[in-house]
């Protein structure tokens, strides 16, 4: 019984640990987003953090999800208000 519980804790470890690796690795990859991709994703380089928090589910989601639409009037005649168009 004891080597099972040395074994789960260790299992717990290398789990952690192996996120822990994967949150840095993403938020690496964010900060090597240059200034227009950061605004096309809609989020300034000062808010990196925040959003890979988000992302992680380590933070309450805050940002306002919207939805991009054509414009056009034949395929949106009934766009819902909180959508933005293109």
């Amino acid at each position: 019984m004891p080597s099972f519980v040395i074994r789960l804790v260790a299992l717990c470890a290398l789990q952690a640990f192996a996120d822990l690796r994967r949150r840095q690795q993403q938020r690496n990859e964010l900060r090597l987003l240059d200034p227009g991709t950061c605004r096309d994703l809609g989020v300034d380089r000062s808010e990196l953090s925040s959003f890979d928090a988000e992302a992680m589910g380590l933070a309450d989601k805050t940002r306002q999800r919207v939805r991009v639409v054509d414009s056009s009037p034949q395929k949106n005649r009934h766009t819902p208000a909180h959508t933005v168009a293109a």
